[in-house]
């Protein structure tokens, strides 16, 4: 029983971690640039300069997404500059979009295939492993009897390399 309780609580952690968190974060601040791009308080190189930083900070690993968020800079640099003309920028940054798009339901789709294929025995073992030294610890401190107030208690403490560890019988 105690096995299942780790397991269901190490899953939830894993479940509810940053990712899902920046996300939303990442999606309201680009939610704020886009209304700021629309309603002229900032242009189109300034946008994607800010839409590239939040990108880098809120997913530094998405080399995905940073290198598109890279190519709006570009593409703004070149509107800026004169190089292309609105249409023109639009056009290349639909054509980004979709192929970041299709890249990423890609990379979506073969980490969903790794992650549906059975572990090896050696990865196995080093989660059962994990698993069982939780479940131990909390087992040895929710079976550890409970004292009355009169009763005598002696308690042993000494230092290891994970701190001081205090035993009491």
């Amino acid at each position: 029983m105690k096995y299942i309780l780790v397991l269901v609580l190490f899953l939830t952690g894993c479940a509810s971690m940053q990712p899902a968190n920046n996300t939303s974060i990442f999606e309201e601040k680009m939610g704020i640039l886009e209304y700021k791009l629309k309603t002229g308080q900032i242009g189109e190189l300034d946008h994607a300069k800010a839409a590239l930083a939040a990108a880098t900070q809120y997913f530094p690993n998405d080399n995905l997404l940073i290198a598109l968020r890279q190519e709006k800079v570009a593409l703004a640099s070149a509107l800026e500059r004169g190089s292309i003309n609105k249409e023109e920028y639009q056009a290349l940054w639909e054509s980004r979009k979709s192929n970041y798009n299709e890249m990423r339901s890609q990379r979506d789709a073969r980490v969903a295939q790794q992650q549906n294929q059975p572990m090896n025995p050696m990865q196995t073992l080093i989660m059962m492993n994990a698993i069982n030294q939780t479940a131990n610890r909390i087992g040895h401190s929710l079976d550890t009897p409970q004292f009355s107030v009169n009763s005598p208690v002696n308690c042993q403490s000494y230092a290891s390399g994970n701190g001081v560890n205090t035993t009491c019988y």
